[in-house]
């Protein structure tokens, strides 16, 4: 017998850098007593899904809650968890993509815009721009942190401001 336990947790992404992709299903060997779990008041939620007759069967079962399940993380290093349960057998987290932390995302999204965005950009070419740099992430398995749109834009004001101040320098000189 395996025993199924969804822990969440509730702080939103966008507030932190390192709290994101913290959701898992534990799968133990041992049941657990929710009340005697110790870290529940610290943002963390704890949920008793069921028992399974096997590890294959929790699997299973998973995968019709969630659709896609992920095991490892993107080098194939299985998941582990700071608070593993008694009898832990498996880290499973929900869904195909990797969520990536909002410094990352900025990152990424720099790297793939990069000379593409100008001070003359219009918002409907921002919001294409956004598409298209979610669905690279979304190929390459990643979901991305904040809000892209606005990320673009606050780009695309910054190079306004860096050649309004490139023109007043050539005038004064």
């Amino acid at each position: 017998m395996v025993y199924l336990y969804e822990n969440t947790y509730s702080v939103i992404p966008e507030q932190s850098t390192h709290a994101v992709d913290l959701d898992h299903v534990q799968i133990t060997s041992e049941p657990t007593h929710l009340d005697l779990l110790s870290h529940s008041d610290c943002g963390w939620s704890v949920c008793y899904l069921g028992t399974h007759s096997s590890l294959d069967d929790a699997r299973a079962y998973l995968v019709r809650c969630y659709g896609d399940i992920r095991d490892a993380d993107k080098q194939g290093n299985p998941f582990t968890v700071q608070h593993a349960l008694a009898g832990c057998l498996a880290v499973i987290k929900p869904g195909r993509c990797h969520p990536l932390p909002l410094d990352q995302s900025i990152r990424f999204v720099y790297s793939h815009i990069s000379g593409l965005i100008t001070p003359m950009s219009t918002k409907a070419q921002i919001a294409r721009l956004s598409n298209q740099v979610r669905k690279r992430a979304y190929d390459a398995d990643l979901i991305l942190s904040g809000d892209i749109e606005a990320l673009i834009l606050r780009m695309k004001n910054s190079q306004s401001r860096v050649n309004s101040s490139e023109e007043q320098l050539e005038l004064s000189l």
